[in-house]
């Protein structure tokens, strides 16, 4: 039998139970790996006594915890991507579990997903905060916790919109200034978030698409199936669109990059087939014949865009400690450059790292979010509460009943660490006196519509939400105008109000899911005491059409 929730029974149980939920004193999912103080790794019973051997170490700054036994970590691994990152063995002979003390996280390597393992922050370690400026002298600086939504429509309370629960936004919004008439550079994720965190139009930054970066060279003059050839400085590997990624991904701009940043390069040529980029000197010449699948140009230069302020590197020099977690620039990950022998895989596909390591506190941010933070993919049709079903079988909090068949949820992952953040970014302000700006992005309402199934009950029948009152383009506008998105194929055919309303009410309980994880980090701040103290900003990076005009999605 399936019980059904009243609207007024889960609008209740909302307000009542994220206070109850506190994160665990580490993430679980989460492992660190390196970074390891001598005579890792120690038996310990728990994560919390691990979380206090740490407390009770100068030298130490974070933890891992490992259980001794993990059911099913096999099955769970499947879901997260394949790393070529080391010590992601789920292995622990210790009686009780093992605890690894860390000093420091290490950039690029850390964190990675392991289901036997938690992970979390004692204290800021000591290497990682140098900032350019000392904190602002004088009266004590406001903290910033800085929050952006992913794929967010005004569907929320402060907006009067229909069907709207979202009673964290209105809390917030109560004491607020809520701008009414706002607009966005662009309407897709990485070009609209590296403009507003830069403060520079598309134009400006050159990224109109997921895999260029302000941080790259400005290079002119490339040339299509054209190669350089001898005076060959060295050849650098460079890999697909993720870490440990297959498909070449504008792998030209991650070349030229490295070119631009190193002595005696003045030219280079990327091939697509072998995904590598030669670096030559200035006696290189040009082929005279065309070389399918090749990429070259000269020496550009790193003093333009990529020298660029963003706005948490902003803070950073000002002597702010800035942590981040979630999606906040973006989440396709780059490279580090052309490493140590044996971590070439780690030179990306022509993204720099994706959270801009100028930006943060070194090792605060969330470096890895696509494999911490997985958006799972999951079938809008499938039965609720069915494995791969986006109503998934999970509690209101976020708490999947068959982590074995349905894995976690990226909001539920991105509170948590927030929360823990949070309280480390407040416990070294009352140490040191040091503000803190913190950036927490979180990744739902945007596709797939992944939620606890309870939140459908705070809805009308699938057969009771309304539909967009002019679902078709205008017979005028030519197709050119319009960019096809599911599950509308054609703007002037409107889909079945079947479809229109299940994907409203899906975007509705999306909406509704990431308030209450809002929630959690709000109740947060208020608990150290810090909203009297702290300016929160938030906003999206851009709308969401549900059908209006033959428009569906960004």
């Amino acid at each position: 039998m399936v019980r059904v929730l009243t609207f007024a029974a889960v609008a209740c149980a909302l307000a009542t139970a994220a206070p109850h939920y506190t994160p665990p004193v580490c993430e679980p999912g989460v492992n660190m790996p390196q970074g390891d103080l001598p005579n890792m790794p120690i038996a310990m019973v728990d994560a919390t006594a691990c979380a206090a051997a740490c407390a009770g170490a100068a030298n130490c700054s974070l933890f891992s915890f490992h259980t001794t036994a993990c059911a099913g970590a096999d099955k769970v691994s499947r879901y997260y991507n394949d790393q070529k990152s080391p010590s992601r063995s789920s292995s622990c002979k210790l009686k009780g579990g093992c605890c690894w003390l860390k000093s420091e996280e290490v950039s690029g390597v850390a964190p990675v997903v392991n289901p036997c393992a938690c992970s979390g922050y004692v204290r800021v370690p000591p290497d990682s905060f140098v900032p350019p400026a000392a904190p602002p002298a004088g009266k004590p600086s406001r903290n910033v916790l800085y929050v952006l939504i992913d794929d967010l429509r005004p569907q929320l309370e402060p907006y009067r919109a229909p069907l709207a629960v979202t009673p964290a936004f209105a809390a917030l919004a109560a004491n607020a200034t809520v701008f009414d008439n706002a607009y966005c550079q662009i309407s897709v994720c990485s070009p609209s978030r590296q403009s507003f965190l830069t403060g520079r139009r598309p134009a400006t930054t050159g990224v109109y698409n997921f895999i260029d970066h302000f941080r790259q060279a400005e290079c002119t003059n490339n040339e299509a199936d054209r190669a350089f050839s001898g005076d060959v400085l060295r050849t650098a590997s460079i890999n697909g669109c993720e870490w440990g990624g297959k498909s070449p991904c504008g792998a030209s701009g991650q070349c030229c990059t490295l070119c631009s940043a190193e002595a005696g390069c003045s030219r280079w040529t990327y091939t697509a087939a072998k995904k590598s980029c030669v670096l030559h000197g200035p006696r290189a010449s040009a082929s005279s014949v065309p070389t399918l699948g090749s990429i070259c140009g000269v020496r550009g230069t790193l003093a333009g865009r990529a020298a660029l302020t963003s706005l948490p590197e902003h803070f950073r020099n000002h002597g702010f400690l800035t942590l981040g977690t979630g999606k906040i620039f973006h989440t396709e990950e780059g490279g580090a450059g052309n490493i140590a022998k044996g971590f070439e895989w780690m030179n990306g596909p022509g993204m720099p790292p994706n959270e801009d390591p100028r930006s943060w506190s070194a090792g605060l941010s969330m470096a890895k979010v696509n494999d911490v933070a997985n958006m799972f993919g999951c079938d809008i049709n499938k039965a609720v509460g069915a494995t791969g079903a986006c109503a998934v079988n999970a509690s209101l909090d976020g708490t999947v009943a068959n982590p074995q068949s349905d894995p976690q949820l990226c909001d539920r992952v991105i509170a948590d660490d927030a929360v823990i953040k949070l309280r480390l970014a407040a416990k070294h302000r009352a140490a040191t006196g040091t503000p803190f700006f913190l950036s927490v992005g979180f990744r739902k309402p945007h596709l797939p519509f992944r939620f606890p199934a309870p939140f459908l009950d705070l809805f009308p029948a699938e057969e009771l939400i309304p539909v967009a009152a002019h679902p078709t383009l205008d017979a005028s506008v030519p197709t050119l105008a319009h960019h096809d998105g599911a599950p509308q194929t054609s703007p002037f055919v409107a889909v079945s109000n079947t479809t229109a309303q299940r994907w409203r009410r899906y975007y509705y309980a999306a909406v509704s899911w990431m308030d209450t994880q809002l929630g959690r980090v709000l109740g947060e701040l208020s608990a150290l005491g810090l909203d009297e103290s702290t300016l929160v900003v938030m906003h999206s990076d851009h709308g969401w059409s549900l059908g209006e005009h033959g428009n569906w999605q960004k």
